[in-house]
């Protein structure tokens, strides 16, 4: 979190004080709103805006690219890739596009990439049936580019995804030299053009003899998934968990063969697979009818292999389904509803110690919900499984719980986004996050698969285990409880906003007093200041009259020594009374009271002149003394501009 640095401000401030004080109190006002409100400039703690609004997800581009090269006929005998593509083909919505492209030496377009239909579908169903192990080469370089064609001019409204199956190196030629350079080209030329393009390339290598190192590059760097199916067997589960990071679809848990359907769902589609032996799949709704394969209903679509069954049905009856089938592991239930749960988006790859943000709403048709009371209702609980775990393979058990966490314990909250931090990936392998949020009326599920990787050149993180407790050595305890040192507790946001705050005011405080050092307090210490420079002034004035004191002028005297207009007029008049008396004050009878003791350099004198002129006319003893003092005025400038002997004027 980064705040308005207050120093910064202060020295703004400073810089104000030789100017106006009317300009300074403003400026100091306003840095006391500022510092009053801390004013955020970065992110905060809490999740940004962007991801408050989680967006709906684009519609999905599926592009399949599949090895039919002659190394096929081993890794894939039974020719599993058929139906897996199948599958993959019948899962896809209509609101997604799809093509399918296979290769060996050349390259060929095997279903047209087009819009999702049920026409494309049956297309597609038919044309999977012509894959073969027939190729002498493998081009996956070309490959790729085929699969990325339009990547000058991407569809904004889709997130393309390219999946490719190979169980191979690349191999165009019986060169080893020409095999390595066309690898180069593919890392140095293809892989950039798909990056540039926002594709997500996903690998899936069929094989322990594929170039592992390049599809993990080629998905690593383009954020996709790569996987390995060990066995043919496999391929079925990998290519259905790709899909789901392709197409994410929301589930109804399906829990002990029961799933429930509520009022808001439009559409289910119930993938279920068949343990071997498993008799034929029914669904029993409700209501308490019955739907199977066999049994031809307007409002369901029923699709059947010898490995899973793929129901969908429309408008279904709301309550609890029953599924009446020996079910296998990744059978799933999807529907279409106008109730969502939606998963900010999360990375398919992470690295050692990662820490991962989860946040999840619910949002109907009107938008998210926020209302506290349906809020009240949800029990959110996530949950994350390590998928490959050595004991879940050793033990051939279910994967390894490594989290789990009920997010709606706390108050519901304001803005509907469940949220909660995931520090658990200490493992490189495969993980399963689940999110379920039952409302008691109606379930949702989202799963998301990723995938944690080694970083290269650093030894795995050493996992943590409990010391054995040893009595006689009270050291060793205290040995093992340093080993895990208590991470300190974060900081509550209120806390942290009192302490900037009170920092804040302290701040304040000193540039206040500061302000009071250099100013003053206020009107008092201004009328002081202007007392304190009349003084000053009238002291400055003594002094020069104590320096330059009136100096008469003695005979042979050519150049007076200038002083002020009183001094002057006082010696010439001085002069004039044969320099023994004292001159008389001039007195002016203007028929008012008579004007004594003028001080010819005041500004009594403009005063008394128009004082004169609203009177009545000047009598002729009046134009005598007026005649008089010009002549004063006249000789007193001839001295001053060093001229004693001018003519009076």
């Amino acid at each position: 979190m980064k705040y308005i640095s207050p120093s910064s401000i202060l020295s703004a401030l400073i810089l104000l004080i030789p100017f106006r004080r009317s300009v300074l109190t403003g400026s100091f006002l306003l840095v006391l709103l500022v510092l009053q409100v801390p004013v955020v400039l970065g992110q905060t703690d809490q999740f940004p805006a962007d991801q408050l609004q989680l967006e709906l997800p684009k519609a999905t581009d599926v592009r399949v690219v599949i090895d039919i090269s002659g190394s096929m006929k081993k890794n894939d005998p039974a020719n599993l890739r058929q139906p897996a593509l199948e599958l993959l083909m019948q899962l896809l919505p209509e609101t997604s596009k799809a093509g399918v492209w296979t290769f060996g030496q050349h390259v060929n377009m095997l279903v047209p990439h087009r819009q999702v239909s049920d026409t494309w579908k049956a297309g597609a169903a038919s044309q999977a049936t012509k894959i073969s192990s027939n190729g002498l080469f493998t081009n996956i370089g070309e490959a790729l580019e085929k699969a990325a064609y339009d990547h000058l001019v991407p569809d904004e409204g889709y997130q393309t995804h390219i999946i490719l199956l190979t169980d191979g190196m690349v191999d165009i030629s019986k060169d080893p030299k020409i095999n390595q350079a066309e690898r180069q080209r593919i890392l140095q030329k293809v892989l950039p053009v798909i990056q540039s393009s926002g594709y997500t390339l996903h690998t899936i290598a069929l094989s322990d003899h594929a170039d592992q190192p390049l599809l993990d590059e080629l998905a690593l760097a383009s954020e996709g998934v790569s996987a390995v199916a060990h066995s043919a067997d496999e391929l079925m589960k990998v290519f259905l968990r790709i899909f789901d990071q392709t197409a994410p679809a929301e589930q109804l848990p399906l829990t002990d063969n029961r799933f429930l359907v509520d009022s808001s769902i439009e559409e289910f589609t119930a993938l279920i697979f068949r343990q071997p032996g498993s008799p034929a799949t029914r669904l029993i709704s409700p209501d308490g009818m019955e739907y199977q394969f066999e049994q031809k209903t307007d409002d369901a679509r029923w699709y059947r292999t010898d490995q899973y069954d793929l129901v969908t049905l429309q408008q279904p009856v709301e309550g609890e389904w029953n599924v009446l089938a020996d079910i296998a592991p990744d059978s799933r239930v999807t529907i279409v509803s106008n109730l969502n749960l939606f998963i900010k988006p999360l990375p398919n790859n992470v690295f050692w110690d990662q820490t991962l943000d989860l946040s999840l709403r619910m949002q109907d048709q009107e938008g998210p919900i926020t209302d506290a009371d349906f809020l009240q209702l949800l029990t959110v609980t996530g949950s994350v499984h390590q998928l490959d775990s050595a004991e879940a393979q050793a033990n051939a058990s279910d994967p390894k719980q490594v989290w789990q966490q009920i997010l709606s314990e706390a108050t519901p909250p304001a803005d509907g986004v469940y949220s909660a931090r995931l520090d658990v990936f200490h493992e490189a392998g495969s993980y399963k996050l689940s999110v379920v949020v039952d409302g008691k009326s109606f379930q949702r599920q989202l799963t998301h698969y990723l995938q944690v990787r080694e970083i290269a050149g650093m030894a795995p993180p050493v996992k943590k285990t409990e010391p054995e407790p040893v009595k006689e050595e009270p050291v060793v305890e205290e040995t093992a409880a340093k080993a895990e040192p208590a991470v300190p507790a974060k900081m509550p946001d209120w806390l942290l906003y009192a302490v900037i705050g009170g920092g804040n005011l302290l701040l304040l405080f000193i540039a206040y007093m500061a302000y009071r050092l250099v100013m003053g307090t206020g009107k008092e210490d201004s009328l002081k200041e202007l007392e304190q420079a009349v003084s000053d002034v009238e002291a400055e004035t003594d002094e020069i009259q104590e320096e330059n004191p009136v100096k008469s002028k003695q005979p042979g005297q050519n150049k007076p020594e200038k002083n002020d207009a009183r001094d002057s007029v006082d010696a010439r008049e001085s002069e004039t009374s044969d320099r023994d008396d004292d001159i008389a004050p001039i007195e002016i009878e203007t028929g008012e009271e008579a004007m004594t003791d003028l001080d010819l350099s005041s500004d009594k004198v403009t005063e008394a002149e128009l004082s004169m002129d609203q009177n009545e006319p000047l009598s002729e003893q009046d134009m005598q003394n007026a005649q008089d003092v010009d002549a004063l005025l006249a000789e007193l400038e001839n001295d001053l501009n060093g001229n004693p002997d001018g003519a009076k004027s």
